[in-house]
């Protein structure tokens, strides 16, 4: 038993050694190893510009045509072309694991993976959001295959890529004890994040009725609209709220990004009040809500590209910046919260975009940058309207003071005015009392 397990380690390592010297294979199976994560640069690509190539045409045509780019970032995408992908695999039937490959993207709108089958057939696998949730081989937000490493020989898989977005090819090959791990994580970091979001939502909602401002309310639909972008772009929403509405899907991310930066845009104007403090800014405020609301209707009825562009955000958010640092040299203290939250709301918003147009690396870091951005900005602008609640809570107070001190004084008037009167009826008592004598 132990001279077969050493024989077969040697052949293993032969193997591997050849392998490599051969770039015979991008990547072996090995049970020390729980996952590999694979980036387009690294990857066998072709690209198909004709979009007509089915995958025989690839394995008889073209199958020397692959080549490595490592130069390629995302922003290289060619949305109008089919990108076919190979990964080269070497099983190890001897592995402990089970194995399955993802892709992080939740937005790539088609991936066929076709693996090898008897007699040197190929076996297609559908996945993207282009399919309804519940088609999904394995429920979770992103697109699993699991492999068969029944046997020990080399597998040539090939991924066909569609997307009218840029999309991020991330390849992950992961071990299933590693993937259940990192899966249950990320959930649990989801749910803390739209949980704080729901009860500032909340607390938001019952300073309204307790105060009757717009500013509220409008902070409160502001949240929610974070909140259910961020789902949007999690995979999250897709999974839990519309599965079945993968057309709705593709436009979600963009409309709920409009929503977050019109609400935002409202809440700065009634925060701020702009239009007593800050005139200009407030007819700037004005302008990009029209200006953002008229790119809305063209992305829908004209160029859908444009539901893919984020650095259009920059602008509305730059100008509520700005509007804040204005009205602060004015004078007005809560606005500092509104500067520091904006502020770092911007960094995150800059930070994704350069990550989503792949200028700048992909890390865990740049991936939740926005989202961090979010949490800083919600925990700024919560502490602004606090202090407006303290603020109107020492109004109140001092007003009630000066109503008391009021109040007192006038008892103290109407005292003397009482002994005054009741001087003058016992004298004039007194007098009467004289005369009748």
């Amino acid at each position: 038993m132990h001279s077969k397990r050493y024989i077969s380690l040697i052949l293993y390592i032969i193997s591997v050694t050849y392998g490599h010297s051969q770039n015979a294979y991008d990547l072996s199976i090995n049970d020390s190893i729980t996952e590999h994560n694979f980036v387009l640069s690294e990857l066998h690509v072709y690209v198909d510009s004709t979009n007509q190539l089915k995958i025989n045409d690839v394995l008889k045509d073209h199958s020397d045509d692959f080549n490595i780019y490592p130069e390629y970032i995302k922003n290289d995408y060619d949305i109008n072309a089919t990108y076919w992908v190979r990964l080269d695999i070497l099983h190890n039937s001897n592995s402990k694991r089970i194995w399955l490959i993802e892709f992080f993207d939740q937005t790539i709108d088609s991936i066929t993976i076709f693996k090898p089958g008897m007699h040197e057939a190929y076996l297609p696998v559908r996945m993207g959001d282009q399919m309804a949730f519940g088609e999904r081989a394995l429920k979770h937000k992103n697109f699993l295959f699991i492999l068969d490493n029944s046997n020990d020989s080399i597998s040539h898989y090939y991924f066909k890529i569609n997307s009218a977005n840029k999309a991020d090819v991330r390849i992950v090959l992961r071990s299933l004890n590693q993937f259940v791990y990192y899966a249950l994580n990320e959930y649990f970091i989801f749910g803390i994040f739209y949980g704080l979001i729901f009860i500032i939502s909340v607390y938001n909602l019952l300073l309204f009725f307790a105060i009757r401002e717009r500013k509220y309310i409008v902070y409160m639909f502001y949240l929610l609209s974070v909140g259910l972008y961020a789902m949007c772009t999690d995979g999250i929403a897709f999974q839990y709220l519309w599965p079945s509405h993968p057309v709705w899907n593709q436009f979600s991310s963009g409309f709920f990004i409009y929503l977050v930066v019109m609400c935002a845009l409202i809440f700065t104007r009634l925060f701020l009040k702009t239009k007593e403090r800050s005139p200009i800014f407030d007819k700037t405020i004005v302008a990009a809500m029209v200006i953002r609301s008229g790119i809305l209707l063209y992305t829908i009825f004209f160029s859908s590209k444009l539901f893919d562009n984020r650095f259009i955000e920059i602008v509305p958010i730059s100008i509520m910046l700005l509007a804040s640092i204005s009205v602060k040299w004015g004078g007005y203290k809560p606005a500092r919260f509104i500067v520091l939250g904006y502020s770092l709301l911007m960094i995150g918003i800059v930070i994704k975009s350069l990550v989503y147009a792949g200028l700048i690396p992909f890390s865990i870091a740049t991936n939740y940058s926005l989202r961090i951005g979010f949490i800083l900005e919600m925990l700024f602008l919560t502490i602004a309207l606090g202090e407006r609640v303290k603020t109107l809570k020492q109004n109140r107070d001092k007003a009630m003071l000066e109503t008391i001190k009021e109040h007192e004084v006038n008892v103290q008037l109407l005292d003397k005015v009482n002994a005054e009167l009741e001087a003058k009826v016992m004298e004039r008592t007194i007098e009467l009392n004289r005369v009748s004598l």
